[in-house]
């Protein structure tokens, strides 16, 4: 696992990865977790990225502050 926090300016970015099995982020999954990640990001006004795949891992990055981010 990796956790990392970088901050410039008036913007901050978090990340999460691992090297873990991963998942297929399009396919359908049970529970509604990946869904209230994104919209509580997008309530904050910050852009989340999940990716992700079958075999290769996971990396969550929240983008928050940035103009680019809303």
């Amino acid at each position: 696992m990796y956790a990392a926090h970088q901050g410039w300016n008036d913007a901050n970015q978090i990340v999460i990865a691992d090297d873990g099995c991963g998942f297929d982020p399009q396919a359908a999954h049970a529970g509604r977790g990946l869904e209230n990640m994104r919209e509580r990001a997008r309530q904050m006004g910050a852009r989340l990225e999940i990716t992700a795949a079958d075999g290769a891992g996971t990396r969550v990055s929240l983008l928050i502050g940035s103009p680019e981010a809303a």
